[in-house]
């Protein structure tokens, strides 16, 4: 006759070997990661005949990725410029750019699995104008129309809060402004099960410069948002410029994280009910 001691032990083995099995199980994983950019066209003006130099461009990229950690991330940089110089009496002359970044992932993760997505973002980026000799009239630079949004394939969709600096605006100025702005926030989605993600980020750049036909020329003006311009004999573009800013600290930073809630897998979680009402009855015999 078996010892009961050691079929306790052998049923406790057992039991631990089914709760092993039934252990929290899940994907928890990002596929598929694209980063898109869908700003404005590059534009590059440097006409001395009208006396006018525009500049505008943009970027998106990925930064970074670990989309099989525990916690899946990732990192993405939206960049940009809008400058606008008028030095012949022309009157007022804009630079204008949408920029915009898209980023498209697949969540991967069990049909009951709950999950969520944590994003933080950093907006840096500096409103510039500089008095060109001989300018006479205003300029401005502004940034706005900030929006952001989340869709689910299946699944639900709503908006991602960019949080807007308190002045993000030079207002119509004469002379050297340099105006900084550092924002930061951060949104919580969730969701459940695997599903396609797709993330939309886009806000305005203008650079105005107010030429006058009986005044004077406008002065510089630019938004630079993490590019450095081209533009020959244009300085309110540069970098590092004025107030000496970094061009690779500057741009609308989109961090990512993934926060998995792991459900027990059903299959496993039948054997393991099974398997305690076995054990419950093997010890009653053993003791009777």
């Amino acid at each position: 006759m078996k010892h009961p001691l050691n079929s306790s032990r052998a049923l406790a083995a057992g039991l631990g070997f089914m709760l092993l099995c039934a252990a929290p199980v899940h994907g928890g994983s990002i596929a598929n990661l694209t980063v898109t950019n869908l700003s404005s066209p590059d534009l590059f003006v440097d006409n001395p005949v009208i006396g006018l130099k525009q500049e505008r461009r943009s970027t998106a990229t990925l930064l970074s990725s670990n989309p099989t950690a525990v916690m899946p991330t990732f990192s993405a940089r939206l960049a940009g410029l809008a400058a606008t110089d008028t030095f012949i009496t022309i009157g007022t002359q804009s630079t204008i750019s949408n920029l915009s970044m898209q980023i498209d992932f697949d969540i991967i993760a069990a049909p009951a699995e709950s999950w969520t997505m944590q994003i933080d973002q950093l907006r840096k980026f500096a409103l510039t104008l500089v008095d060109d000799p001989g300018s006479d009239y205003q300029s401005q630079a502004v940034v706005d129309q900030h929006l952001g949004s989340y869709s689910f394939t299946p699944g639900a969709s709503g908006p991602i809060a960019i949080q807007a600096a308190l002045s993000e605006d030079t207002g119509f100025m004469l002379g050297n402004v340099d105006l900084p702005v550092n924002e930061i926030n951060t949104n919580y989605v969730f969701g459940v099960g695997p599903t396609s993600v797709q993330l939309n980020f886009s806000q305005r750049l203008m650079a105005h410069s107010f030429g006058n036909n009986t005044i004077g020329p406008g002065q510089e003006a630019a938004v630079r948002f993490g590019i450095a311009g081209t533009m020959p004999g244009m300085t309110a573009e540069d970098y590092p410029g004025v107030g000496s800013r970094a061009v690779n600290n500057d741009g609308h930073f989109v961090d990512l994280k993934l926060t998995f809630v792991p459900v027990p897998e059903p299959a496993s979680a039948s054997l393991l009910a099974v398997g305690l009402l076995k054990f419950v009855a093997r010890r009653k015999r053993i003791h009777s």
